[in-house]
């Protein structure tokens, strides 16, 4: 049974990385880019992300919500951790501000957790940014105008934050920006995933095996079951 799961693990690794992969070539590919701009690493992962078959999910599905980056979205903007006006958040995806944020913490064990911490915080945003553009009928064409924005910077330059929201400001020309970036948070609050059912049901099933074995008056032996391991599905 371990190794029948094992091997199902492995699968959904390789098929989530097969996708993801093939979502970034395709800017190329289609010459939607070329291979000689510095893309922002914002879009580059977002385009990837989604049409990837995402793991933890019942089903491959791709251009779906993610049952992997929406969860982990919510989880970042219920604990407050983007910044405070959304239009400074729209900012720090646009100009992968969260790609390149230092980590934080003294000891090795707190660097590597804040490392962590940071690159989830960039790539669910990046996510939510593009999946909001891309499923959207009036954004969809400004995103594909971003690409041709895109394609219009210096070759082989490594482009800053002014440069690469200039840029996003030019596709989106006519588009009150801080309304854009209030409509979007708004949007991603309300999404839901295909198979939410499920999701919690598995939830509530994790949690009552991590739960805390409850209390006996006695020191003997007994007093329940000890809280098995693994976690959430959405960690």
């Amino acid at each position: 049974m371990v190794a029948l799961l094992l091997k199902a693990m492995e699968h959904e690794w390789e098929l989530t990385g097969l996708t993801h992969e093939g979502g970034r070539q395709m800017l190329y590919a289609s010459k939607l880019l070329p291979r000689n701009v510095n893309a922002p690493e914002w879009v580059q992962f977002g385009m990837g992300s989604f049409f990837e078959a995402p793991m933890q999910s019942p089903w491959p599905s791709m251009a779906a919500p993610n049952p992997y980056w929406l969860p982990r979205f919510k989880e970042i903007r219920k604990g407050r951790k983007l910044e405070p006006k959304a239009i400074d958040t729209l900012k720090k995806v646009v100009t992968d501000g969260y790609f390149r944020e230092k980590p934080t913490g003294k000891t090795d064990e707190e660097i590597a957790g804040s490392k962590a911490a940071n690159l989830r915080k960039a790539r669910s945003s990046a996510w939510a940014l593009t999946y909001f553009l891309a499923r959207s009928e009036q954004q969809l064409p400004r995103l594909q105008r971003y690409f041709k924005e895109l394609s219009k910077m210096p070759r082989d330059k490594e482009l800053d934050d002014k440069e690469l929201w200039a840029c996003f400001e030019r596709a989106f020309a006519g588009e009150n920006l801080e309304a854009l970036a209030g409509r979007w948070l708004v949007f991603i609050d309300n999404e839901k995933l295909e198979a939410s059912a499920i999701h919690d049901k598995i939830n509530e099933h994790f949690k009552k095996m991590n739960a805390p074995p409850p209390k006996t008056g006695g020191t003997g032996i007994g007093g329940g079951m000890v809280g098995g391991g693994g976690g959430p599905i959405n960690p």
